[in-house]
């Protein structure tokens, strides 16, 4: 039998804990906001549940490549700082200071429990055994106001369960705003960025010519379709006021090396002209290695530009606990 599962955002309970509301209606769970003995905090975030999945066997991949669900229960939860929180940040995940520590159906049947040779990496979600899944590359949201995570375990709960109760606790790394350091203006070029604490530097620089804008830097492009300067029909571009335009067409890539400690403290980089106005640039890549982080970014800039970075690093970074103790029920139908 297959029990379909819809999304129960609307039906989570949550037991009321001590110095917390009672069950929100709405499917949200309140987080409690006395601090623990551990040196972490427990702040007014927020859980909601957002999609329960339920796979009770896996399709042919031959016959359907594109499916890649494994047996097994997912349940996707979303953390979010409440309102009155204004100046929080969610920096990412402490996987060693959370834990699931129950995933039990209405019948009292552990979910946790691992099935006979099931090993690591049996759900494409995860490659551990661990049952909390978080990607910060996809999980955390642009405003950092809010944070995915995933419940998920290679057992289903029984076919005539009604809900899922599952407890443990999350722990966030977060932060109260951003606080600026300038380094002086310079040329584009590799050179060390003095910031008293940090390690960084710039570790190369590359400028191409943009090709479109002079054909003939561009052997492969016809001259002759090129627009004319007394062209009143060629297309035109509108330059965004807040952005200085570079004075030459260029397209120039810098790359920072960082510290693991300079990395993870920094929100943003912004590139300044020689006059301090914003330079049109943005972030292309970032590798990290254990003893070295490096950022990639694109910026429109003038073969010779002198210019100054603006880095944005977090402040008052603090650890906070999210208790997780969420009761929700499974809604659907059973084909047989």
């Amino acid at each position: 039998m297959l029990l379909l599962v819809a999304s129960t955002a609307a039906l989570a309970q949550t037991p009321a804990p001590p110095k917390a509301a009672t069950a929100d209606p709405t499917g949200t769970q309140p987080a409690g906001e006395t601090g623990p003995s551990d040196g972490t905090m427990e702040a007014a975030v927020r859980v909601d549940v957002v999609e329960v999945r339920v796979t009770h066997r896996a399709l042919d991949p031959e016959q359907f490549p594109m499916q890649v669900q494994m047996p097994g229960t997912a349940v996707m939860l979303r953390l979010r700082v409440d309102d009155r929180d204004s100046t929080r940040s969610i920096l990412g995940l402490d996987a060693a200071g959370s834990r699931i520590t129950g995933v039990t159906d209405s019948g009292g049947n552990s979910l946790l429990a691992r099935k006979p040779g099931g090993g690591a990496g049996v759900s494409p979600l995860r490659t551990s055994p661990d049952p909390l899944v978080f990607r910060p590359e996809t999980d955390l949201a642009g405003n950092r106001r809010a944070a995915v995570v995933q419940v998920v375990t290679d057992k289903v709960p029984a076919t005539d369960s009604t809900s899922l109760h599952i407890t443990g606790s999350i722990t966030l790394n977060t932060a109260l705003g951003t606080t600026a350091e300038a380094a002086p203006a310079a040329p584009l070029q590799p050179r060390g960025i003095a910031l008293p604490g940090r390690a960084i530097s710039i570790a190369s620089v590359d400028t191409h010519a943009d090709p479109t804008l002079d054909p003939t830097l561009d052997p492969t492009l016809d001259p002759a379709l090129a627009p004319s300067p007394l062209d009143l029909t060629a297309p035109t571009t509108t330059a965004d006021p807040g952005v200085t335009p570079a004075t030459d067409a260029a397209d120039t890539t810098v790359r920072f090396e960082l510290d693991p400690a300079t990395a993870s403290a920094l929100a943003e980089v912004r590139f300044l002209d020689a006059s301090g106005g914003p330079l049109d640039a943005s972030q292309i890549g970032r590798l990290d290695a254990s003893r070295q982080v490096q950022l990639t970014y694109h910026v429109q800039a003038a073969p010779d530009a002198v210019a100054t970075f603006e880095f944005q690093f977090w402040q008052e970074v603090q650890q906070v606990r999210v208790p997780l103790d969420v009761t929700l029920t499974l809604g659907g139908v059973t084909s047989r």
